[in-house]
C-alpha cells in the first residue's frame, strides 16, 4: 500500500516520473544556455558600442585640438552647403530665390525698388 501511495505521490511535487523530472531538467537547462549566449551577445554589442563611442570622443578631441584641421573641416562644410543661412543665433533663416528682370521695364521697376528700400 505504501509502494502504490509512493508512485501516486508527485516527485517533487510536480513530476510524475523520474523520465519526466529529467526531461523537464534537460529543457531548463537548453533555456538557460540559451539565454547565456542572448545575453553574451547583447553584453558584446554593448561594449563595442562603448568602445565606438570613446574612439568617436578621442577622434573629437584630437580635431578638436588642431586648428588646421578645425579651419579645414568648417572651409569643407561651408562649400557643401552654399546657400544655406548660417543662424549665429537663435531664429532660422529663410533663403529666397533671386528675383530676376524679365525686360527691361521689370529691371528699371527692381532698380527703383532697391533704391527706395535698401534692405530688400
Amino acid at each position: 500500500m505504501e509502494d502504490k501511495e509512493n508512485t501516486t505521490q508527485l516527485l517533487l511535487g510536480k513530476f510524475d516520473s523520474a523520465e519526466a523530472l529529467a526531461k523537464a531538467y534537460t529543457e531548463l537547462e537548453e533555456e538557460l544556455s540559451r539565454r547565456k549566449e542572448k545575453i553574451e551577445l547583447l553584453e558584446s554589442a554593448a561594449q563595442e558600442k562603448d568602445r565606438e563611442s570613446a574612439a568617436r570622443e578621442d577622434l573629437y578631441r584630437a580635431v578638436n585640438a588642431d586648428e588646421e584641421m578645425k579651419a579645414r573641416i568648417l572651409s569643407d562644410y561651408l562649400k557643401e552647403h552654399r546657400g544655406v543661412p548660417l543662424m549665429t543665433s537663435g531664429g532660422s533663416g529663410v533663403t529666397a530665390p533671386p528675383v530676376k528682370a524679365r525686360s527691361l521695364d521689370e529691371a528699371g521697376k527692381l532698380a527703383l525698388s532697391y533704391f527706395k528700400n535698401p534692405k530688400n
